[in-house]
């Protein structure tokens, strides 16, 4: 990585104390926090202890500064915040939810900055216990959607053919893939990209934003590459199964995804 490359971070929180804990404890213990110029925590309103958390962080990571929204404005916008901000070569769109592993960040900048084609990357994740998540998919279909939410309810062998398929397990997660849409638990994109798409779109208050940026990225040109030469533990948390506000937003994201990019059934 040249010397002069920089590379910022933005994190939104939401009631998220006892997670961000673990991930500036786990930037802290990697030494990957001396890798990133800037860190922009943007609060969307917590009403837990997270601003305290972060605060209590801010003299060990003196990189980072911390804005607290008056309201919950939605994941997109308030990283757009951050992107509109900083200053760098490259930008990581980090969850709360998400413990660095190693130091080794700086393989997937290098590998962003070198490939002009490539816009976007997003790296290997994993489980607490290590296991794999399939995070990378392929353009959804309605089929695909369904079955995610209604697999219980459906035979096995349907369950398990169209989810290998949309969750691309039939492709090899220890290579480099094209990702028609990539997971914003973790993305790396390059800054003047994502500052002249203006970020995520934030009319997606939560859902789909992530993969409405992949497709933009992409009408531009560019690539989104899932990298997994370096790799993140995630603590996932299926939101949008659990309580009907977030399977509103879910389900109202997915139709404004598809009015936009077009519907596929099958």
């Amino acid at each position: 990585m040249h010397l002069e490359m920089k590379l910022s971070l933005s994190l939104v929180t939401f009631n998220s104390g006892p997670l961000i804990e673990d991930l500036f404890t786990s930037l802290l213990d990697t030494g990957t926090y001396q890798l990133i110029s800037e860190i922009v925590l943007v609060d969307n309103a917590s009403t837990d202890s997270t601003c305290d958390v972060a605060g209590n962080f801010t003299s060990r990571l003196p990189n980072m500064r911390i804005i607290q929204n008056r309201e919950n404005i939605g994941f997109g916008a308030a990283h757009n915040q951050a992107i509109s901000q900083v200053k760098s070569h490259c930008h990581v769109i980090c969850n709360p939810d998400i413990k660095f592993k190693n130091a080794n960040l700086k393989s997937l900048m290098n590998y962003l900055v070198s490939h002009s084609q490539i816009g976007l990357a997003a790296p290997k994740v994993v489980f607490p216990n290590g296991n794999l998540q399939h995070l990378n998919r392929r353009y959804p279909t309605i089929v695909d959607l369904g079955v995610q939410r209604l697999g219980k309810f459906l035979p096995k062998s349907v369950l398990e053919s169209r989810t290998n398929k949309y969750l691309m397990k039939d492709c090899d997660y220890d290579r480099e893939l094209d990702v028609s849409c990539l997971s914003g638990c973790f993305l790396v994109g390059k800054t003047e990209l994502l500052k002249r798409l203006g970020g995520f779109d934030s009319s997606y208050f939560l859902y789909f934003e992530d993969f409405d940026l992949c497709q933009r990225v992409q009408r531009e040109g560019f690539r989104t590459i899932y990298y997994p030469g370096f790799e993140v533990e995630h603590r996932w948390a299926r939101n949008s199964h659990k309580n009907w506000i977030h399977t509103w937003y879910f389900v109202t994201s997915a139709i404004k995804f598809f009015n936009r990019w077009g519907w596929k059934v099958f």
